[in-house]
């Protein structure tokens, strides 16, 4: 399962595998990291390049923090 988040410079998306029996998320899988502003068509992650880990943080928080207060 994805969750994403959508800034006015990046779409960052984080996925998990998912626990069908208990409907529940489970292990992370992956990020995906795209610079809208030069890549519109999302073509190259660019979560794993060197100078991107603390813009990977802020938005994986960001995305939980959204994630969290959507919950009922």
């Amino acid at each position: 399962m994805g969750y994403s988040i959508r800034t006015k410079t990046h779409h960052y998306v984080e996925w998990y595998y998912w626990n069908h029996e208990e409907g529940a998320r489970w292990e992370f899988v992956i990020a995906e990291l795209y610079d809208i502003k030069i890549d519109l068509d999302e073509n190259e992650n660019i979560a794993g390049k060197v100078g991107n880990t603390i813009l990977v943080k802020e938005l994986s928080l960001q995305l939980y923090n959204s994630c969290k207060s959507a919950l009922p």
